[in-house]
Formats: structure tokens, sequence, C-alpha cells
């Protein structure tokens, strides 16, 4: 199940960039890596990105939960997304899941929060050998759902088109 998780949040931060070039910790601004410190005190693990566009993307490992951030060249934070239990998800966005999804359960959460926007559980939805892909808000809306098996039927080229589009609806 650890592997599974793993595989879902490298999935679906890999579709941040069409590269991303790993890099060492004396590659990254002063202020980048300033703002993380501040940001991210004493982390077991960490991996440096730069990703496709020009921004910083780490990967960390605090208190055994994964997470990743992005910051912009400047040191402004832009993005953050950790795992998160299924069972921790608020009462409203269960429900929300749940009435959208009948006989699926949540397999891999992650909550996002971004500099633009409010914080939303990205979920997982299985059923068997199918999944969806739903954002739900902390007030339990419904945002946006990948058609089924979504970035399983898609190429890496459209996967990547795919992202650049929803970042352009921002």
């Amino acid at each position: 199940m650890k592997r599974l998780l793993s595989f879902c949040l490298i999935l679906n931060i890999a579709a941040l960039s069409l590269t991303a070039q790993n890099l060492s910790s004396d590659k990254i601004p002063p202020s980048v890596l300033m703002a993380y410190k501040t940001w991210c005190p004493g982390p077991e693990f960490t991996r440096w990105y730069i990703l496709a566009d020009s921004t910083y993307g780490v990967f960390y490992t605090l208190q055994d939960v994964k997470h990743f951030a992005q910051w912009n060249k400047e040191g402004s934070w832009i993005q953050h997304k950790v795992n998160c239990e299924s069972k921790a998800l608020p009462d409203l966005v269960k429900t929300a899941a749940a009435a959208q999804f009948l006989g699926f359960e949540p397999q891999h959460v992650l909550l996002i929060d971004s500099a633009n926007t409010e914080p939303v559980y990205e979920i997982f939805m299985m059923k068997g050998k199918e999944f969806y892909i739903t954002r739900v808000s902390l007030k339990g809306e419904i945002l946006r759902t990948s058609e089924k098996n979504y970035w399983h039927n898609l190429t890496k080229a459209e996967r990547n088109q795919s992202t650049r589009e929803e970042e352009k609806k921002r």
C-alpha cells in the first residue's frame, strides 16, 4: 500500500512539468533555500528539482510523511502537497466524495495548499481496477474530476498537455 501511495504522489507531482531536473542543494538559489528552511526545519529526507517552468520543487519527508513543496526563484512559496490518511478527511469531504463515487473507496489522499487558491483535497477513488481522481474543497464541493482511469489511459505527452491546460485555467 505504501508503494501505491508513493507512486500516486509521484504520478501527481510529475504532472507539474514536462521535465524535472534533479539538483543538489548547492545549486538552489539562497532565497529558495532560506524559504524552505523556514518552512520546514529538520526534514528527514530532501530531494530538489528544477521544474520546466523554472520553479524549484522539493520532495521531503517529515515525521515519516511525504511532502512536496514548490517555490519560485525569488523564494516565494507557490504550492505544498502532503500525503494524508483517508480517515483524516473532514466529514464534508468524505460525504461529497462518497456521494459522487458510489462503491468507490479513497486509496490515496493529498492535501494541496497553494498561494493562489484555497486548500483542496485530491482523492484517488478506486473500485477494483477502476479509479478517478477528484478534487474536493474543504467545504465539500467537488471542484474537478478526471475521466475514468484518466491518467492511466493517457500518453506522457497527453498528461503533460492536460496539466498545462489546467494550469492556464487557474
